[in-house]
């Protein structure tokens, strides 16, 4: 009937600036500046089963606590947000586990000419 209230301090969270990487690895439950690819795939797939688990009772809170996962997941992930060479390079080479995802993917993570 009438639409839900705002809850005013996930409104203040979200309109604050960007998070720093350091909140990015707390909610993986990652060491700071870690940047195996498998490693943070692997803490984010914890963590995702884990907010399933804790709050099946509050969907609309589950779906906002998995988009935050799914934001700090992607910011680890980029290269660009790292300023140590050594993390840039790590998170920028492919594995073979990055082939079998993409396979299984609708669309490829890269265009392999061949």
């Amino acid at each position: 009937m009438f639409p839900p209230i705002a809850d005013p301090i996930r409104t203040i969270q979200s309109s604050a600036s960007p998070r720093s990487l350091g909140y990015d690895f707390a909610l993986l439950g990652l060491k700071v500046s870690e940047s195996r690819v498998d490693v943070i795939r692997r803490a984010a797939s914890r963590t995702a089963a884990r907010i399933q688990r804790v709050s099946s009772d509050d969907e609309c809170e589950a779906a906002q606590m998995l988009s935050d996962l799914a934001s700090s997941t992607y910011r680890l992930l980029d290269p660009r947000r790292r300023s140590k060479s050594r993390e840039r390079i790590q998170l920028s080479i492919f594995d073979d586990i990055d082939f079998e995802v993409q396979m299984g993917s609708r669309t490829p993570l890269v265009r392999l000419e061949g």
